[in-house]
């Protein structure tokens, strides 16, 4: 039984994690452009852009990257997002290489509280009888996350099949927050 095999490797009765490999868009020598367009349900709305090619020679490549997404939301407690990512590739040499990337990432939300609960007579809370697309928030409610992250990553190949890596990484993260909780009839 697979369960318990994974009960027996991690010692528990939690699930088995994992990793996530994101890959990144690369910039190409070759130009090429691209845009995106799509929409969905409760005003689900954006628009994407892409954009890589040589500045000057093929030894300095960009990758520009970008994207808008608006949401209404059910309740409306929707969203506004916004994301940039410009990138650089240089090749320094035919063994040395650099690949600069900034990506800023900017969230607001628009809170939902939920549906506030009734008291019975005995004490116990339910739903009150009221449409569950009314929205209780207070108007203040939101919340806006700023999120820069730098990126570097150098390579130096030693031989055909032995390379040197360094990487570099640096995140930022500004989370602003006021949400009304707690709401009761």
């Amino acid at each position: 039984d697979l369960e318990q095999f994974s009960r027996h490797l991690i010692g528990g009765t939690e699930a088995a994690g994992g990793t996530i490999n994101i890959v990144q868009k690369r910039a190409l020598a070759t130009p090429a452009y691209e845009i995106g367009v799509h929409g969905g349900r409760w005003g689900v709305g954006g628009v994407d852009f892409g954009a890589t090619g040589p500045l000057g020679s093929e030894k300095l490549l960009y990758r520009m990257d970008t994207a808008y997404e608006h949401s209404n939301g059910f309740r409306r407690a929707g969203y506004d997002r916004f994301n940039m990512t410009p990138a650089l590739f240089w090749r320094i040499s035919s063994r040395d290489q650099l690949d600069l990337r900034l990506t800023y990432n900017q969230d607001r939300s628009h809170l939902d509280a939920g549906i506030p609960l009734q008291p019975t007579p005995s004490g116990d809370l339910v739903i009150p009888a009221i449409p569950l697309n009314r929205r209780f928030n207070t108007p203040g409610n939101f919340e806006k996350l700023s999120n820069p992250v730098l990126q570097g990553f150098y390579q130096h190949s030693l031989s055909e099949s032995l390379r040197l890596r360094q990487a570099f990484s640096y995140e930022y993260q500004n989370d602003e927050y006021w949400q009304s909780e707690g709401l009761t009839i």
